[in-house]
C-alpha cells in the first residue's frame, strides 16, 4: 500500500511538476510591482522562454540524429506513467526546468532557487517512473545549464527580450484606454 502511494506521488510529479513553471511564469508576468522591476521581470521570462525554445529545438535534433530507447521500451518494464516511446535522451523536462531555473537565478530572482530544487526533484521522478535513464537526466540537465548560460550572456537575446516588454507594454496601455472607454 505504502509503495503504491509513493509511485501515485511520483508519477504525479512527473505528469503535472512542469506546471509551477507555467503558474510562476504568469504569476511574475502579472505581479504588480514598479515599472522598472516589472520590465526587469518581464525580459527575465522572455529569456526562459528563449531557452526552452532553443533548448526543444536541441533536443528534437539529438532524437533525429540518435534515437535512445526510453527504458520501458527497451526493458520491456511498465512505466509508472503511460508515455509515448519518443526519444529518451535527452531529458526535456530536465533540460527545460534547469535552464529556466539558472536564468531566473542568474537574473537574480529568489525563486529561481526554489525552482532549481523543484528541477531535481522533477528530473528524479522522471527516473524513478521509468521513462528516463540517469544519463538522459544528467545530460539534459547539461544542456539545460549550458543553453541558460548562451542564453543569459546573449546580447540579441537581451535586445530581443527589451523589445517584446516594449510592445507588450504599448499593447497594455492601448488596452487600458480601451477599456476605460467602455
Amino acid at each position: 500500500m505504502r509503495n503504491d502511494k509513493i509511485k501515485m506521488i511520483w508519477a504525479i510529479i512527473t505528469r503535472f511538476g512542469y506546471l509551477i513553471y507555467i503558474i510562476y511564469g504568469i504569476y511574475a508576468w502579472l505581479y504588480p510591482c514598479k515599472n522598472k522591476q516589472k520590465v526587469y521581470q518581464r525580459q527575465s521570462l522572455i529569456y526562459c522562454l528563449g531557452a526552452v525554445f532553443s533548448g526543444s529545438i536541441v533536443s528534437w535534433l539529438i532524437g533525429k540524429l540518435w534515437y535512445r530507447p526510453r527504458p520501458f521500451v527497451q526493458q520491456h518494464i511498465t512505466p509508472w506513467h503511460i508515455h509515448r516511446a519518443t526519444p529518451s535522451f535527452p531529458s526535456n523536462h530536465a533540460m527545460n526546468s534547469i535552464a529556466v531555473s539558472l536564468l531566473l537565478v542568474m537574473r537574480g530572482h529568489k525563486a529561481g532557487w526554489g525552482l532549481l530544487l523543484w528541477s531535481v526533484i522533477l528530473a528524479c521522478s522522471r527516473f524513478f517512473c521509468r521513462l528516463h535513464y540517469w544519463s538522459d537526466i544528467i545530460g539534459g540537465m547539461f544542456l539545460g545549464g549550458s543553453i541558460s548560460l548562451l542564453i543569459y550572456k546573449s546580447d540579441r537575446m537581451s535586445r530581443f527580450s527589451h523589445y517584446i516588454v516594449c510592445r507588450c507594454a504599448r499593447g497594455e496601455i492601448l488596452l487600458k484606454k480601451w477599456l476605460q472607454g467602455w
